[in-house]
């Protein structure tokens, strides 16, 4: 079975109270363990498989181990959350927290999601502040990403408007910001397409908010702003729905969110099988230059995969090809490698 199948069908309903019994005849292999461990699914695969014949699979182990990490990675993660607010606080700027724990925090057991750097949101006002505290001898060695203002984040709200629908919760000691249901949904659906939907888990994530949403969920706001940011968001919801099965309700978006372009679910379910994107390889391409082997494995994983150059190039979800978007954006990011290429060049001399 094609690997991006298989780990569909182990992470349908993995976020839900009671998943979903896994069929016997869908065979995890080795590949598609080692797929959900380095994109950061791995907990969530093993609270399915784990109730399986699979348990003992030696294939599997590395998805037990990722699990007992993540579990204490998150009691971790959750101390340098608080200790983050608490800082920035002590220093009059009050950051709303982004991904991360905001979205942890709805799944039933704790360390089924694993974390990266604590992103906060900043007012631009705010910004130079906060930067300059954390530069700070003083300051506790945290791995905080700041963003500055709304845009940073491609989210086409004003700072005003997530400041205000936004919310604290509880967490240890403190309390978070945290944004408002609404506009974490759609940062969430946003931030997964223009990162070419390469991690299970961020569909996971938007599958499980869709199931969480509060009764007084602001349908009419969620879909303001622009209408093309609104119907990528409004794709990604669709996506969850047909690649994982999450429930869209009697929802306004059913009828858009139902009728994906044909092209989409498969182009995600093919980026699951590589296991690999560009932006996972952080070295810069022209350290690859005079190494023919490794620059065509660097070229390779800069192609854009049609979601990633959709979002890229702002184009629309629709049923036209995708390879002239790939292609336009090659173009455009190896003109601008060039130019910054050139620029070291004088520079250097």
């Amino acid at each position: 079975m094609n690997p991006g199948i298989t780990i569909a069908k182990v992470l349908a309903g993995s976020w839900r109270e009671t998943p979903q019994i896994l069929n016997p005849s869908i065979d995890p292999s080795q590949a598609v363990s080692q797929i959900l461990l380095k994109t950061g699914a791995a907990s969530l695969a093993w609270r399915v498989l784990s109730k399986t014949e699979f348990k003992n699979n030696p294939n599997l182990a590395c998805l037990r181990q990722a699990n007992r990490m993540s579990l204490l990675d998150a009691a971790v993660h959750e101390r340098e959350t608080t200790r983050a607010f608490d800082y920035l606080r002590s220093v009059k700027v009050e950051p709303i927290l982004c991904k991360g724990w905001s979205v942890a925090r709805n799944y039933p057991e704790r360390g089924l999601r694993p974390y990266g750097d604590i992103d906060l949101l900043i007012r631009p006002e705010e910004y130079s502040r906060a930067r300059e505290a954390l530069f700070d001898p003083s300051a506790p060695g945290l791995p905080i990403d700041l963003h500055d203002g709304a845009e940073d984040l491609m989210v086409d709200r004003t700072m005003d408007q997530l400041c205000e629908r936004s919310r604290l919760v509880p967490l240890l000691s403190t309390e978070i910001r945290i944004l408002g249901p609404e506009d974490h949904l759609r940062l969430l659906c946003i931030h997964m397409l223009k990162h070419g939907a390469f991690r299970p888990l961020w569909l996971c994530d938007i599958a499980l908010e869709m199931e969480s949403l509060p009764q007084e969920f602001d349908w009419d706001y969620f879909l303001s702003g622009s209408r093309k940011s609104t119907d990528w968001a409004i794709c990604a919801l669709g996506l969850a729905h047909e690649v994982l099965g999450a429930s869209l309700g009697n929802w306004p978006v059913g009828e858009r969110a139902r009728s994906l372009p044909r092209w989409l679910a498969p182009a995600l379910l093919k980026q699951w099988s590589a296991g690999e994107f560009y932006i996972i390889d952080t070295s810069p391409l022209r350290a690859h230059l005079f190494k023919p082997a490794e620059l065509l494995r660097a070229i390779r994983l800069r192609w854009p995969n049609p979601i990633h150059a959709t979002v890229e190039l702002g184009a629309p979800f629709n049923e036209l090809p995708r390879l002239p978007l790939q292609i336009l954006d090659t173009v455009r990011r190896t003109v601008l490698f060039a130019l910054r290429l050139a620029r070291t060049k004088d520079i250097g001399e």
